[in-house]
């Protein structure tokens, strides 16, 4: 019965720590999506989606590849001829 009792306190006492400590530190707890909102550089929102030409995927704007006013998903859809049509990737 004293195991019992120790090991219950031993537990609540972990609980506290744990507790305090995330208050602390504020953004310790938060998410993988959370976190990398943070990352980004300060004032620069989310990133406009494009939608690939040939395949249809959408991608961001900065990882796009162009040709003419066209834009598409890899370097392949975009050396492809206009009539090849849609293709996945």
């Amino acid at each position: 019965m004293k195991y019992l009792l120790a090991g219950v306190i031993v537990v609540a006492l972990l609980a506290i720590l744990r507790a305090k400590r995330r208050r602390a530190a504020p953004g310790a707890g938060a998410s993988a999506p959370a976190s990398a909102a943070a990352a980004q550089r300060p004032g620069e929102g989310p990133s406009r989606m494009l939608q690939c030409a040939a395949c249809g995927v959408h991608l961001p704007m900065d990882e796009v590849f162009r040709r003419g006013d066209e834009v598409f998903c890899c370097d392949a859809h975009a050396r492809r001829p206009p009539s090849a049509g849609g293709g996945s990737c």
